[in-house]
């Protein structure tokens, strides 16, 4: 990023949307003291929210260098953004633990794939 030599205020929220949409899902994962709390039902106490942020998350990160850059929307480094973002609605529409446990490490996979690949064919 630095070899870009003027930013826009937008392209400046954009970039920082991301990281702020990940620190609330933190924030929402863990209650404040875990003493005697059940994790699983914390959890699905905020599940529509954590997952409607790790969307808005998604969009705002595949949106972020087209808006701020002009760089195009349909490259490879967006590949990922269509299965993601899927998974992140299906698991903000259901409460279901079974789906939650096989879509969750399915979406840290496509992420994982995401950035090894993308990172080894632009790198």
């Amino acid at each position: 990023m630095s070899s870009v030599p003027e930013w826009s205020f937008l392209g400046l929220l954009m970039m920082l949307g991301s990281p702020v949409c990940l620190f609330l899902i933190s924030q929402l994962l863990f209650p404040g003291s875990p003493g005697g709390v059940d994790l699983a039902e914390y959890y699905f106490q905020n599940y529509r929210i954590i997952w409607l942020l790790g969307a808005g998350a998604t969009i705002i990160g595949t949106l972020f260098r087209p808006v701020a850059f002009g760089t195009p929307l349909l490259e490879v480094g967006n590949l990922a953004t269509v299965p993601a973002l899927l998974i992140c609605f299906v698991l903000a529409s259901t409460q279901s633990r079974r789906l939650h446990a096989l879509l969750v490490p399915a979406l840290f996979f496509v992420v994982l794939l995401d950035t090894v690949l993308v990172t080894g064919i632009l790198a």
